[in-house]
């Protein structure tokens, strides 16, 4: 199994590579956006009213907001090698595959949404501040590698399983209000949380009174 995992991160590392040559090979290449709501906003912030969007506009962005813009499809961000924060919250969006290779993510913002899959987030690694309340997502699975988050809000979703958190040991910052969590152990080793919300969830009191102990130094909100 770790043999076929390996492998796999072998391929999607070289896959990024080519990807990157092939962009490099070819910064005048014409980018195709499906979504028109997202064309326009890009456009003026790369301030650029006639003509192409090419790879090389899109490498040259550092940051990018498109907020409550009716934005559903995302494919042409996938040339945005080079973004560090990006906020794209209140749309419509639900597939996030374009933002899969944009390793150099620190703060993504994605509240909002119609969001239920998260696995293309799960080689963003550099990631710090992830904002994922009011989506549709259940499994936290993907982001279990995400170790460099400081805050994360997942508040208003359908997550009842936390145990994906469990090593992201530098959180500082945790909202789970409104979700379905019953088991909250997970949770107890994330000692530089200052603060945890985890109101209208379905958390027994014997499982309160524990937390509140391990994480004493934790403001808490049930």
């Amino acid at each position: 199994m770790k043999a076929l995992f390996g492998l796999s991160l072998l391929l999607w590392n070289l896959s990024c590579v080519f990807a990157q040559v092939e962009e490099e090979e070819a910064p005048f290449t014409p980018v195709m956006f499906e979504d028109s709501h997202l064309e326009s906003v890009l456009r003026k912030t790369l301030k650029k009213t006639g003509g192409a969007i090419v790879r090389r506009d899109m490498g040259s962005l550092r940051s990018f907001s498109a907020v409550r813009m009716k934005v559903v499809n995302l494919s042409g961000l996938e040339f945005a090698r080079n973004i560090t924060e990006l906020s794209l919250h209140s749309n419509e969006i639900i597939d996030l595959s374009p933002l899969a290779g944009l390793i150099r993510l620190r703060k993504l913002h994605l509240q909002g949404n119609r969001i239920h899959e998260l696995k293309p987030l799960s080689r963003l690694v550099n990631l710090t501040e992830l904002r994922l309340s009011g989506n549709r997502i259940e499994n936290l699975a993907p982001l279990v590698n995400l170790v460099s988050l400081t805050k994360l809000d997942l508040t208003g979703n359908q997550v009842s399983v936390v145990a994906p958190l469990s090593k992201m040991k530098k959180l500082h910052t945790l909202w789970l209000d409104r979700n379905r969590v019953g088991d909250v152990r997970p949770l107890v080793g994330l000692q530089g949380l200052k603060s945890l919300t985890l109101y209208q969830n379905r958390i027994p009191a014997i499982q309160k009174a524990f937390l509140t102990k391990a994480l004493s130094g934790t403001r808490i909100l049930f």
